[in-house]
């Protein structure tokens, strides 16, 4: 599994949340299953191009999740992640979602989803040199997205680290 680090902060209903933060080792499969189908997504596996190929059971990695005021903050690890974040922007509703992942190879995708009509995917490739002379443009909008009240409950996940 090709490395992949940040963070997600997702908003569904307690139960799903509470289902998503059962284990400190990682999202179980059927947890995952039922925030995709109250997302509208029948499978996961058939969300995405790259999930058609992740393990039915298989947990997704995390390096730690915590549950706080309504939202479920998970620091991720691994690239099934992103396509994950990807499948729930393009295809889900009635979640939100919003975080910053960053791949090995020089990707880093910027993610703010939710019910009420914010839908934003953008990706720098550093490796590439794709939008990189955009990246403050970038950084700036999706953190325009994300509402005041999620950055206050988790405000580590939304700190431009070139601003520290």
């Amino acid at each position: 599994m090709p490395e992949a680090f940040g963070t997600l902060v997702i908003k569904a209903p307690e139960r799903i949340l509470q289902g998503l933060s059962k284990s400190d080792d990682g999202v179980g499969w059927d947890a995952m299953t039922e925030l995709f189908k109250f997302s509208g997504i029948d499978s996961i596996k058939n969300s995405h191009d790259m999930l058609e190929y992740a393990y039915e059971g298989e947990d997704f990695s995390h390096e730690g999740i915590e549950l706080r005021a309504g939202l479920l903050e998970v620091v991720i690890f691994g690239d099934e992640w992103m396509y994950i974040a990807q499948a729930l922007i393009k295809k889900g509703k009635n979640i939100d979602i919003y975080g910053r992942i960053s791949h090995e190879h020089g990707v880093t995708e910027f993610y703010a989803f939710n019910d009420e009509g914010v839908s934003y995917l953008e990706s720098i490739d550093y490796e590439g040199d794709v939008n990189v002379d955009r990246e403050d443009e970038i950084v700036a909008e999706w953190l325009s997205k994300v509402p005041n009240n999620v950055k206050k409950v988790f405000p580590e996940a939304f700190i431009d680290s070139d601003s520290e």
